[in-house]
């Protein structure tokens, strides 16, 4: 067995090290468990006691990283971790755990898997993706019918300061806001409370 040297070692992990930093000129470290959702509004309140299977998140978007994402000018780039103390978190890992977080706020008895009888099961596709800009696929789905497909985007203006924590705390109200989208789409929310595909 060959043995590798430790200076390969320490080149092997510093090329792993960069290769999961965004190159831009300010860096900002989003962690999923500092991201506390505040979602509570008179339009989600239907969704209240509903269970729903959050299937999957995917990414489509050739702009973004597995580990990160960047500013329309790439001169920010967002690191996404689980916990400031942990290691990096693919992007549609993050997205899943912190969206079944906004959803759970809202609510929603949120599954992982299914099957399971009646129950709306969501699939998200990211295509695209900035702090200022998400355009999705969503597909909610019946007991194997599709209910309803299309595409979404939502959109937050940028504020006038590169202060790192005010840019993590405005992509905390990112997410809040993707998951409002979302659920209050019109085509979504119909679809999800219809009979469409029920089985008695």
């Amino acid at each position: 067995m060959k043995l590798i040297s430790k200076p390969l070692i320490l080149a092997l992990s510093v090329l792993l090290l960069l290769s999961c930093t965004p190159m831009a000129g300010t860096i900002v470290q989003v962690s999923r468990d500092r991201y506390m959702p505040s979602m509570i509004l008179p339009e989600l309140a239907e969704y209240r006691g509903q269970t729903m299977i959050f299937d999957s998140i995917v990414v489509e978007s050739k702009d973004v990283h597995n580990f990160y994402y960047f500013s329309p000018d790439r001169e920010i780039g967002y690191v996404l971790l689980y916990s400031p103390q942990h290691m990096q978190q693919p992007v549609a890992s993050f997205y899943w755990y912190a969206l079944q977080k906004a959803f759970l706020n809202a609510g929603i008895k949120v599954k992982e898997g299914g099957p399971l009888k009646n129950a709306p099961e969501l699939r998200l596709s990211i295509n695209s993706l900035t702090d200022q800009d998400a355009e999705l696929t969503v597909s909610l789905s019946r007991n194997g019918v599709l209910l309803v497909q299309k595409n979404i985007k939502v959109s937050m203006p940028m504020p006038p300061t590169k202060d790192i924590p005010e840019l993590e705390k405005r992509s905390y109200l990112f997410l809040d806001k993707i998951a409002v989208t979302v659920l209050t789409d019109p085509d979504i929310k119909r679809e999800f409370f219809s009979e469409k595909a029920r089985i008695a």
